[in-house]
Protein backbone atom coordinates (compact mmCIF):
# COMPACT_ATOMS: atom_id res chain seq x y z
CA UNK A 1 0.00 0.00 0.00
CA UNK A 2 1.31 3.66 -0.66
CA UNK A 3 1.96 4.99 2.38
CA UNK A 4 1.19 8.57 1.11
CA UNK A 5 -2.90 7.61 1.01
CA UNK A 6 -4.16 11.00 2.02
CA UNK A 7 -6.84 8.74 4.19
CA UNK A 8 -5.77 5.49 5.97
CA UNK A 9 -7.01 2.33 4.38
CA UNK A 10 -7.05 0.38 7.40
CA UNK A 11 -9.70 2.58 9.93
CA UNK A 12 -11.64 3.63 6.45
CA UNK A 13 -12.16 -0.19 5.97
CA UNK A 14 -12.48 -0.98 10.07
CA UNK A 15 -15.21 2.03 10.44
CA UNK A 16 -17.15 1.24 7.20
CA UNK A 17 -16.32 4.23 4.98
CA UNK A 18 -13.57 2.52 3.19
CA UNK A 19 -13.90 3.81 -0.43
CA UNK A 20 -13.39 -0.16 -3.21
CA UNK A 21 -10.19 0.93 -3.68
CA UNK A 22 -9.45 1.13 -0.07
CA UNK A 23 -10.97 -1.96 0.59
CA UNK A 24 -8.84 -3.36 -2.55
CA UNK A 25 -6.08 -2.46 -0.62
CA UNK A 26 -6.81 -3.72 2.46
CA UNK A 27 -8.27 -7.15 1.86
CA UNK A 28 -5.03 -7.50 -0.66
CA UNK A 29 -2.68 -7.01 2.96
CA UNK A 30 -4.75 -9.29 4.31
CA UNK A 31 -4.09 -11.96 1.94
CA UNK A 32 -0.61 -11.54 1.01
CA UNK A 33 0.28 -12.32 5.09
CA UNK A 34 -0.75 -14.29 7.96
CA UNK A 35 0.69 -11.92 10.57
CA UNK A 36 -1.11 -8.91 8.57
CA UNK A 37 -4.36 -11.01 9.25
CA UNK A 38 -3.32 -11.45 12.64
CA UNK A 39 -3.04 -8.40 13.23
CA UNK A 40 -5.51 -6.94 11.62
CA UNK A 41 -7.61 -9.16 14.44
CA UNK A 42 -6.25 -7.53 16.53
CA UNK A 43 -7.03 -4.16 15.78
CA UNK A 44 -10.44 -5.02 14.78
CA UNK A 45 -11.20 -6.28 18.33
CA UNK A 46 -9.29 -3.20 20.06
CA UNK A 47 -11.58 -1.00 17.45
CA UNK A 48 -14.33 -2.32 18.37
CA UNK A 49 -14.13 -2.57 22.05
CA UNK A 50 -13.12 1.02 21.62
CA UNK A 51 -15.80 1.70 19.90
CA UNK A 52 -18.37 0.28 22.46
CA UNK A 53 -17.01 1.83 25.49
CA UNK A 54 -16.48 5.05 24.45
CA UNK A 55 -18.34 5.63 20.98
CA UNK A 56 -14.93 7.29 19.81
CA UNK A 57 -12.84 6.15 16.40
CA UNK A 58 -9.17 5.89 16.86
CA UNK A 59 -7.73 8.66 15.38
CA UNK A 60 -4.31 7.09 14.63
CA UNK A 61 -3.07 3.31 14.42
CA UNK A 62 0.59 2.77 13.73
CA UNK A 63 2.68 -0.43 14.09
CA UNK A 64 6.13 -1.64 15.20
CA UNK A 65 5.38 -4.77 13.45
CA UNK A 66 6.86 -3.71 9.93
CA UNK A 67 3.06 -3.35 8.29
CA UNK A 68 4.43 0.19 7.03
CA UNK A 69 1.85 2.21 4.88
CA UNK A 70 -1.24 0.01 5.91
CA UNK A 71 -1.62 1.70 9.54
CA UNK A 72 0.40 4.81 9.72
CA UNK A 73 -0.88 8.20 7.60
CA UNK A 74 1.25 10.80 6.88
Amino acid sequence: MDPKTPHNPLAAYLSGEASEEQIRQVEEWLSSHEENRDLYQKLSEAWSEQNHASGNHFLEISSDNGQEGVLEED
